[in-house]
């Protein structure tokens, strides 16, 4: 009896072997060809070539990881006597490899009916995002990513050593004979992969002063006398605000990803002002608190003309930008139909109405700690500093049990037009010159800006919401802030930015090529 138990396990062995010599792929779920019609086994080769420098990775070990490919899944969808895609009859198949040559050859075995077929790849995919491609209609892939913040979010699109997800469809349709073993030949339609996701860079003009780097608040040239005070680069931090969790995987004929409408997001009050409508979507979006962007955030680099030469279509692949947040694609639109009168939000807008259309549009949030030049500090008493380290003395944190406030170091009181320390600010106050609700905290120092992003085109100056703001698949978007103007710390401000729409590699164009063997 034991004898026998050990042949039976030898052979369950062997059986597993085999089924793993046949190679490494996904065919689970895979939709069957329909009942009744002739079986074929397409057998599709292709080869994953990266057409030169293709990342915008920083360069570190991996580097490569904007440009790799760890598994490719190769869709046929049958098309009608009318040149229509059918997604009713998909069938598909997982290849796991990772590309380590221009040699590196991908073959998909896939049980099809003979006729014609288009064929879609995409690359990276995780199981979900693969169903969802072949599961919905018209084959747009429209995927929801969970999760409670950004990181878990992107990491669905932007998978680290996993890759990044792309995907693409050959121009062309390819025919599926009858017969047992039929090889698809894709010479004639190379197909073109193209990332999910886009890439934001903040980048700022600096000036120096005490040895450290510094961001202007004036046009004037280094170490401005003008400016009323100080902004480090290194306390420079900015994210994406209002990230898409929806993402059409293969891009739409339209050029639009998943094209949220302001109009659901804004009611009109008794006075017919446009506010924002109280039950926006969450499950829509991955929304940041302004006190995560400081805690959380990342530095901007700062910006050297030698980096970065707007008459080159791309930089020097020495000196270019490589940083950056990922972002799904996420465009957005008013149809003006709900509201009575219309819905125009891309004039000059209150700071509600401000407000409504970064509820639906990713865009930029920056904090920035300022230290004011000249601090009063008690009755009659003002601190001209001489560099921000003096604000140590004058900014201390302060825990006043008896007003029950207590703030961080570093924190100023304004009424709009000086600054105070707290006891400056007290002093005022029991003066009667002032009232507490006459000025703003800055907590730790920090004010908030934002700015839209335009999916397109280059910008100088603020950017307003408008139909083109949003953010577009496979790009890289540069954004340089030439000087700050005062922080706001109620609500972020908008800020001026000079846009640049670049291509996501630093030569040979912004795609990689998916080529037959």
């Amino acid at each position: 009896m034991h004898n026998c138990k050990g042949s039976i396990w030898i052979i369950f062995f062997r059986f597993l072997l085999c089924l793993w010599a046949c190679g490494c792929s996904d065919d689970a779920g895979m939709p069957a060809p329909p009942a009744g019609a002739d079986r074929v086994t397409a057998c599709v080769r292709l080869s994953v070539r990266v057409a030169g420098e293709t990342t915008r990775a920083a360069v570190q070990a991996d580097a490569t990881v904007e440009e790799k490919i760890s598994s490719v899944a190769v869709f046929l969808v049958s098309v009608d006597g009318s040149g229509k895609e059918d997604w009713n009859d998909v069938q598909y198949e997982v290849v796991y490899g990772t590309t380590s040559s221009a040699a590196d050859v991908y073959q998909a075995r896939i049980p099809t009916t003979p006729g014609e077929k288009k064929v879609y790849v995409g690359a990276n995919l995780l199981p979900g995002q693969v169903h969802a491609i072949c599961g919905q209609a018209e084959g747009k892939g429209l995927y929801t990513a969970a999760g409670a913040g950004y990181d878990e979010v992107i990491r669905q699109f932007a998978r680290g050593t996993e890759g990044i997800a792309m995907t693409g469809k050959a121009g062309t349709s390819v025919t599926v004979s009858a017969g047992t073993d039929v090889n698809v030949d894709l010479t004639a339609s190379p197909i073109t992969l193209e990332r999910v996701v886009a890439k934001v860079l903040l980048v700022c003009d600096t000036y120096t002063d005490d040895g450290g780097a510094y961001v202007r608040m004036s046009g004037n040239a280094a170490r401005p006398s003008a400016d009323p005070g100080w902004i480090r680069l290194s306390d420079v931090r900015y994210d994406l605000n209002t990230v898409n969790r929806k993402v059409y995987l293969n891009a739409p004929s339209d050029g639009k990803d998943p094209n949220h409408e302001v109009d659901p997001y804004v009611v009109k009050d008794d006075g017919g002002n446009y506010v924002s409508a109280p039950d926006v979507a969450e499950q829509q979006f991955v929304y940041r608190t302004l006190g995560s962007v400081w805690a959380e955030g990342i530095a901007p680099e700062a910006y050297e003309e030698v980096k970065f030469n707007a008459t080159k279509a791309t930089p020097p692949e020495s000196d270019a930008y490589t940083g950056g947040l990922y972002c799904p694609e996420n465009t957005t639109a008013t149809s003006t139909a709900s509201l009575a009168g219309g819905l125009d939000l891309t004039g000059t807008l209150n700071s509600t109405q401000a407000e409504i259309p970064r509820l639906v549009t990713t865009h930029l949030l920056v904090a920035a700690k300022f230290v004011p030049k000249q601090i009063i500090t008690g009755a009659g008493t003002t601190q001209t500093l001489t560099s921000p380290a003096d604000a140590a003395t004058c900014l201390p944190a302060t825990t006043t049990p008896a007003d029950a406030e207590a703030h961080a170091a570093g924190t100023y009181f304004t009424n709009g037009s000086d600054y105070y320390s707290y006891a400056g600010m007290k002093a005022a106050i029991g003066a009667g010159t002032l009232k507490r609700t006459d000025f703003t905290a800055y907590e730790g120092g920090i004010g908030y800006y934002y700015t839209y992003i335009d999916g397109t085109s280059a910008t100088d100056g603020t950017i307003a919401f408008s139909a083109d703001s949003g953010i577009l698949r496979n790009r890289y978007y540069l954004l340089r802030i030439t000087r700050f103007s005062l922080p706001s710390a109620a609500l972020p401000q908008p800020m001026r930015a000079t846009m640049k729409v670049t291509d996501w590699v630093t030569s040979s164009g912004n795609q990689i090529i998916v080529r037959p063997t």
